[in-house]
């Protein structure tokens, strides 16, 4: 099976990226071939590692030329690949991965994941292009399946949720004994680009409240962007140098986030936030807004708080609560990892997607006979370690 990836983001960092990453090597033992077209980015040549195959694409955003010679670039790659799925990650691609099948020739179905679609006032649009031009359309999370509405598409095509998983080996928890061998006190920890959306201002400012209340601890930021200069200008005015470090950009965030002793995102948007499953499954609790999905990734298993968005004052008390190494913080770092471990495991998520992209093509060609292997199934356990 060949599936061809849609992106009009460059492939920069992101959750979109990375889920496209893991795919092709979770999905390559089953016969699966990976096929990416989006413009150039810096995590191209992990892609390249994963065993895809990149195609560089003009910027879409760049007006309507732009758009114009991504649609006949992805058309020509499309028409050399053959793919036997076309995989759009948003609703813009959607709308030109059917452009890019009649251009190249092509008869296969359009599989549609959607990722953070944030804005409810534009659901009404999207509902409609999903609609009229995906075969099939699945979901990460229930936030944005029901901001949508959609229960199948106008072609009689299935609307699926499919959570997308976490490498559990890969986000291994450290043994709450060893957290004192990297820090003597504890450590709250972010990792976000240093973008306006990751809203590091009001972390900032919880966390200098956080501090001013006696709280213990340091903070530490891993992430850079644009906004870099602006959360140095902050850390500044609120006189917090001291127990605040910019890790900047790392690659070993797998090593890194276990030896958090809790994590926090304070964006003003968020779908399904994926750095917050990584650090509930390498056994970290978490903090999130009350926003988007991040109750679905909190749950209700004690792995986890929700503060209400904006209120610096309502952060900086979970954060002083949950932040501390007692005995309850290690009883919430073993809930985090098993929540994980039930919930956001990526060989359950491979084998739901290829079972949904193998009814794709079996629905738009019935007779068709190809030989795809059988989906291979973990087993689970919500042991600490999910041996």
């Amino acid at each position: 099976m060949k599936v061809l990836y849609l992106l009009t983001d460059f492939f920069h960092p992101g959750g979109a990226q990375t889920d496209i990453i893991e795919l092709t090597g979770l999905l390559a033992p089953e016969g699966v071939e990976t096929h990416v077209a989006a413009p150039w980015g810096n995590r191209v040549e992990i892609l390249a590692r994963a065993g895809a195959h990149f195609h560089a694409m003009a910027d879409p955003t760049n007006g309507h030329a732009g758009m114009l010679r991504y649609l006949l670039g992805a058309a020509k790659a499309a028409r050399k690949i053959r793919p036997d799925i076309l995989a759009p990650q948003s609703v813009r691609t959607t709308f030109l991965a059917y452009w890019i099948r009649r251009l190249a020739g092509l008869d296969c179905p359009i599989v549609t994941t959607i990722h953070n679609l944030h804005d409810p006032s534009s659901a009404p649009r999207a509902a409609s292009v999903l609609s009229r031009y995906a075969d099939a359309l699945c979901f990460e999370n229930e936030y944005e399946r029901n901001m949508v509405g959609l229960t199948d598409l106008s072609g009689g095509g299935p609307v699926k949720l499919i959570r997308s998983g976490i490498d559990l080996e890969k986000f291994s928890p450290l043994p709450w004994e060893r957290l004192g061998d990297w820090s003597d006190e504890p450590v709250l920890g972010c990792v976000a680009r240093l973008n306006p959306e990751k809203n590091h201002s009001e972390l900032l400012n919880a966390w200098a409240l956080h501090k001013r209340s006696g709280g213990v601890g340091r903070l530490v930021l891993v992430g850079d962007g644009p906004e870099r200069d602006d959360v140095e200008a902050l850390i500044a005015t609120l006189v917090i140098g001291d127990s605040v470090e910019l890790a900047g950009d790392r690659g070993d965030v797998p090593e890194l986030l276990p030896r958090f002793d809790l994590f926090a995102l304070s964006s003003s948007r968020e779908s399904y936030p994926l750095s917050g499953r990584e650090a509930m499954a390498a056994g970290v609790p978490v903090v999130l807004p009350d926003i988007g999905g991040c109750g679905e990734v909190v749950g209700d298993e004690g792995g986890g708080r929700l503060y209400s968005a904006g209120d610096i004052h309502h952060l900086a008390d979970v954060i002083g609560e949950m932040l501390p190494r007692t005995k309850e913080a290690e009883e919430r770092r073993l809930q985090a990892r098993a929540r994980a471990c039930r919930h956001f495991d990526r060989q359950r998520w491979g084998g739901q997607l290829l079972a949904f992209y193998r009814g794709a093509i079996e629905s738009r060609h019935p007779t068709c006979d190809a030989p795809f292997r059988a989906s291979r199934q973990s087993s689970q356990s919500d042991s600490y370690y999910c041996n």
